[in-house]
């Protein structure tokens, strides 16, 4: 009988060890997840370069996607979004329904349709709206021009199901240099639309420094 208890007694000695060991091998990888630095020449930052508790931050402190700075501030924001005139292969979005206006920021002309960043510095660009009367087979862009030039495209549709509608919803990150003008435009093989629904559209831009 003594003997099988020291044998009970090893074997629960050999798992509560194996159990130290586990409970060690975790503690080790929650402590590297928490405190370990993962930005370059960082304090403590996630995914900052220079920064001090940086997220997503160049030069920033406490940055949220911000560039030399903090929590973007926010330049305007629109609630609907449309095409240009009338419905067609080829247009640009005109920006309605202004809600947020920081116009030290910006302003607008060629009715709505161009946007004038006129403070030197990065901003961050986000938009959703919903294009209507799509068709099979048909090839859609989202593009952004700058100065009269193409700069980018945000997005490139192959529309390969029957349905008529796509929810776009994107973001940019751009530079001004104080004396620039963007405008946004959609390009499709036909004539096609943007819904414009409030609950579909929104535009909404943020400075986030030098």
């Amino acid at each position: 009988m003594v003997e099988n208890k020291s044998s009970l007694f090893g074997i629960i000695a050999i798992i509560i060890g194996a159990s130290g060991l586990g409970l060690g091998a975790f503690s080790v990888v929650n402590f590297q997840v928490v405190e370990g630095p993962q930005g370059d020449d960082g304090q403590d930052g996630q995914d900052g370069i220079n920064g001090t508790d940086g997220l997503d931050g160049i030069n920033g402190t406490d940055g949220i996607d911000g560039v030399n700075g903090s929590l973007g501030e926010v330049v305007g924001i629109w609630n609907k979004l449309s095409n240009w005139g009338v419905p067609s292969s080829d247009y640009r979005i005109e920006l309605d329904d202004i809600r947020v206006n920081n116009s030290k920021y910006f302003y607008l002309s060629a009715l709505n349709t161009s946007l004038h960043l006129i403070i030197s510095g990065w901003y961050r660009i986000s938009l959703r709206f919903l294009w209507e009367g799509l068709f099979s087979g048909g090839v859609y862009e989202l593009r952004l021009y700058k100065n009269g030039a193409r700069s980018e495209t945000l997005l490139r549709l192959y529309h390969e199901i029957s349905d008529q509608y796509y929810h776009v919803s994107s973001f940019i990150h751009i530079l001004s240099d104080g004396d620039d003008v963007f405008y946004f435009s959609c390009v499709g093989p036909v004539s096609f639309d943007i819904c414009s629904w409030l609950t579909f559209g929104q535009l909404a831009i943020e400075y986030i420094g030098i």
